[in-house]
């Protein structure tokens, strides 16, 4: 049931960002929106879209209705749970990273979407302030924290589902994809500036040492 309500959480949270995205947009963002249609994506990579929202939407809720109905016993079947009963400790570290998980992508979704996607590419300035005075890429972490806090949580094989759904969302690319092409875009835009702010940060672990 837990698993179920963070999960809940998660779709509103994404449906919230999203509409942030698409108001109080500058009017050349707003000419870009226009410009933007179905025709801009692929069909495979619709399909692909389509494939890995459902995953990671149906698999939490099959965790409810087992909450519900005893009976079905998905949740604790020996078969799918790498334990036959719950792990008091591992469901208290799955409960943790599910919520670092979710304030990072209520919190830094937020400052992205207002911030940054609210505006036109050409006047997208870098984010170097907040938690990004210390990672590069904040809002990446939370793609790892909330399905591994599932697994966690519910000591369940099906979470490695969402895992592999939730962490390649819109695109056949991992993580470390997602953040190696935006900070090859972010030295292409901004040049040395880039380079000096790559160089004093980490990706996802603050430098301890700056170079």
């Amino acid at each position: 049931m837990l698993a179920g309500a963070i999960w809940g959480l998660v779709g509103i949270f994404w449906i919230v960002i999203r509409r942030w995205e698409r108001t109080g947009v500058t009017e050349a963002r707003r000419k870009e929106l226009e410009s933007e249609g179905p025709e801009a994506v692929l069909p495979a990579i619709r399909a692909w879209r389509w494939v890995t929202v459902t995953i990671t939407a149906a698999i939490p809720l099959l965790f409810v209705i087992d909450g519900f109905v005893d009976p079905i016993e998905i949740l604790y079947a020996p078969e799918v749970s790498f334990f036959a009963g719950p792990d008091l400790a591992l469901q208290i570290v799955g409960i943790v990273l599910s919520a670092a998980g979710l304030a990072i992508l209520i919190g830094v979704g937020r400052k992205l979407a207002v911030n940054v996607y609210r505006r036109a590419i050409g006047e997208r300035e870098m984010m170097m302030t907040g938690v990004h005075r210390f990672v590069r890429h904040p809002f990446y972490i939370h793609f790892l924290l909330l399905p591994i806090g599932l697994r966690l949580l519910t000591l369940n094989y099906l979470a490695l589902l969402v895992l592999a759904a939730y962490t390649t969302l819109w695109q056949p690319m991992t993580v470390v994809g997602w953040m190696r092409r935006e900070e090859d875009d972010l030295r292409r835009r901004y040049g040395d500036e880039a380079e000096a702010y790559l160089s004093r940060t980490g990706r996802v672990f603050p430098r301890l040492r700056q170079p």
